[in-house]
């Protein structure tokens, strides 16, 4: 059994023993089958809606899971099923696709969500954090504006403030959004084993191409 334990400062310790540790000041994450890729807390909303747009791994063809606006009314009464207002498909996508451009392999330039924030301003509130003693600001979207793109928003600069944005990544292959447990950040490819029917070893099947790439190029130079 293989854990990522999160620390209540974000460090990252992996354990491949099988002990399970267990405390009031951390979170442990199964890293099973399923929980390979998937993200910590609420993050882990944002992540499944990224990969509404992916490369599915039984077709390899770039698939839109948005195709309407029922789409994404459906997307967002089972993720999100405290929202009564709806938000047009349009600006539901451009905002998927500029979180996408943030995380993306040589990634954009974060600070153009501030556009967005310009859009969805949020009501900054004091609070205490559950696993510590220490107070912590919460953000709130204006009730006026609470829809689907705040609600998104509202994690999104929660986990850039908590230096966990970063570790939020697309694979350059399969474009599926994974999260990175690796201590330093390294991560590139969504995985090196399938791990399942709808997985794809994105990582093992690129380094297959490049030493074929440098085989046939030795091959060449002969």
């Amino acid at each position: 059994m293989r854990y990522v334990v999160l620390t209540i400062k974000y460090d990252i310790m992996v354990n491949y023993k099988g002990i399970e540790v267990k405390s009031k000041n951390v979170l442990v994450v199964n890293m099973n089958e399923g929980n390979r890729q998937s993200a910590p807390g609420r993050l882990e909303l944002v992540r499944t809606f990224l990969n509404t747009w992916r490369i599915p791994n039984q077709t390899r063809v770039l698939t839109e899971f948005l195709l309407t606006q029922e789409d994404v009314e459906r997307f967002q009464t089972e993720h999100f099923p405290h929202l009564t207002r709806t938000v047009a498909r349009d600006t539901v996508i451009q905002l998927r696709s500029d979180l996408r451009e943030t995380i993306a392999p040589g990634k954009g330039d974060i600070s153009e969500l501030n556009s967005w924030l310009r859009l969805y301003p949020f009501v900054a509130r004091i609070g205490y954090s559950r696993t510590e003693s220490e107070s912590e600001v919460c953000y709130q979207p204006i009730e006026e504006q609470r829809d689907l793109c705040a609600e998104l928003l509202v994690i999104v600069v929660q986990a850039i403030e908590r230096k966990m944005w970063s570790r939020l990544k697309a694979c350059p292959d399969c474009r599926l959004v994974f999260y990175d447990y690796t201590k330093n950040v390294s991560k590139v490819w969504c995985g090196m084993l399938a791990n399942g029917p709808q997985g794809r070893a994105c990582g093992s099947i690129a380094k297959v191409r490049h030493w074929r790439k440098q085989h046939q190029t030795k091959k060449d130079n002969r």
